[in-house]
């Protein structure tokens, strides 16, 4: 079932095939046993503490907004603008930490809103191209 709501919910991002975890919170929906791993646990609890501090609503509102600005005013291609997203930014840069969310400031996306940084990600190594 939980490979059913992965697909369902990796639907509006576009990464239907990739996604390995979805999180709407309060549930990590991954796609297999296999991807239950700790950095993409970490990464998805993240997701979750950002959506608390945001109501939700708000984490989706802002991730609109940027995603829009990514394609529309910077001209990036569809994968690169889901990577430019602070709350992506966020998740991708802090899940090889597994003390991060004991040590995470609240509302910490925020941050990674101004300090954007280009990267790439494999099986969970990030590689900063910047």
């Amino acid at each position: 079932m939980s490979a059913r709501w992965c697909y369902f919910f990796s639907l509006f991002t576009g990464f239907h095939k990739t996604a390995k975890a979805v999180t709407v919170f309060p549930f990590i929906f991954v796609r297999s046993k296999d991807e239950i791993i700790p950095w993409i646990i970490t990464h998805e609890r993240i997701h979750i503490r950002q959506q608390i501090e945001l109501l939700l609503i708000g984490a989706v509102l802002l991730y609109i907004i940027e995603t829009l600005y990514s394609l529309l005013v910077l001209r990036l291609p569809w994968y690169e603008a889901y990577l430019w997203n602070s709350n992506e930014q966020e998740s991708y840069r802090n899940q090889n930490n597994p003390d991060y969310l004991k040590n995470r400031k609240p509302f910490s996306q925020f941050h990674y809103l101004m300090n954007k940084r280009k990267f790439t990600h494999k099986d969970g190594a990030v590689t900063y191209s910047d």
